[in-house]
C-alpha cells in the first residue's frame, strides 16, 4: 500500500465497482460493433527488461506467438472477413519489469474502414467513442457510489489539442483532452488525476495498416482515474476473465 493512497472506497466495494467499470466499457464496445475474441500470450522483450501480455487461456489456434497483440489482431481481422464499419477486441494483461504500473489490464481493439476514411480525423471521431463511454462508465460508478462523484463535467468539455508538452496544466484546466499527433494519425485521451494534479493517458486511438484503426483502453490507469486514487501503483482488481 502506498502512503499517498487514500481510500474512499473498501476493499470489497472498489472490486464492485471496477467490475462496474470493465462492464460499461465491454458494453460500450459492443454496441459499437466490436466483437470481443479470446487472446493468446504474448511476449514483447523491451531491451534488457521484458513486459509480458497474457490472456484468457483458452486460446483456440496452434501456439505460435507473434511479437504483439496488434500483429495477432490484424491476422484474425483477415482470417474472420470483418467488413468495414466492424472489428474486434482482446482483453489483456501487462507485467512490467519497471515503472509504477506492476499490472496494467487493457482492451486493445481494431475496427476495419474504408481507404478514404484512413485520417486523423477517423482517430478524432473515435477517440471521442471512447470518451462516451468513460463518462458512462463513471456516471455508473457514481450511481452505485453517490459519495464519489464523477470526474467528468460532461461530454463537452473534451478538448482537441495540437501535441503539447505540459498535458498536467491542459488537464487541470479542461478535466478531459485529446492530444492529437497529425504527423503520427494517433489521438490519446488523457484524464485529470485531480487528486495528485497529474495528466494521466487512458486510451489511444492510431490509424494502422489494412486499413484500419487501432486503439487501447488502459483498463487500470482508468479505474485508478475514476476511483480517485492517488497512486498508479495502488494494486486494483482485474476484471474477470
Amino acid at each position: 500500500m502506498h502512503d499517498d493512497y487514500s481510500r474512499l472506497l473498501l476493499p470489497e466495494t472498489t472490486e464492485i465497482a471496477f467490475a462496474t467499470i470493465c462492464g460499461e466499457i465491454e458494453r460500450q464496445m459492443a454496441a459499437d460493433r466490436l466483437r470481443k475474441v479470446l487472446a493468446p500470450a504474448v511476449v514483447r522483450a523491451t531491451g534488457a527488461e521484458g513486459e509480458i501480455y497474457f490472456s484468457h487461456p483458452g486460446y483456440p489456434y496452434p501456439l505460435a506467438l507473434p511479437s504483439d497483440l496488434g500483429e495477432w489482431k490484424r491476422a484474425r481481422m483477415e482470417e474472420y472477413g470483418i467488413s468495414a464499419g466492424y472489428g474486434l477486441y482482446a482483453y489483456s494483461e501487462r507485467i512490467s519489469a519497471s515503472g509504477e504500473d506492476a499490472v496494467e489490464a487493457c482492451w486493445e481493439w481494431i475496427r476495419s474502414i474504408e481507404p478514404e476514411q484512413a485520417g486523423v480525423s477517423a482517430a478524432e471521431e473515435s477517440i471521442r467513442k471512447v470518451y462516451s463511454a468513460v463518462a458512462s462508465a463513471s456516471a455508473a460508478v457514481g450511481k452505485q457510489f453517490p459519495h464519489m462523484g464523477s470526474i467528468l463535467d460532461g461530454l463537452g468539455s473534451l478538448e482537441m489539442i495540437g501535441v503539447a508538452d505540459d498535458i498536467g496544466c491542459l488537464c487541470r484546466k479542461h478535466r478531459a483532452v485529446a492530444v492529437v499527433d497529425r504527423q503520427r494519425f494517433t489521438v490519446g485521451l488523457y484524464l485529470w488525476w485531480h487528486e495528485s494534479g497529474r495528466a494521466v493517458q487512458v486510451a489511444e486511438v492510431s490509424v494502422g495498416p489494412l486499413p484500419a484503426l487501432e486503439g487501447t483502453v488502459y483498463v487500470s490507469r482508468l479505474a485508478a482515474v475514476i476511483l480517485h486514487k492517488k497512486s498508479a501503483g495502488e494494486i486494483l482488481p482485474l476484471p474477470p476473465r
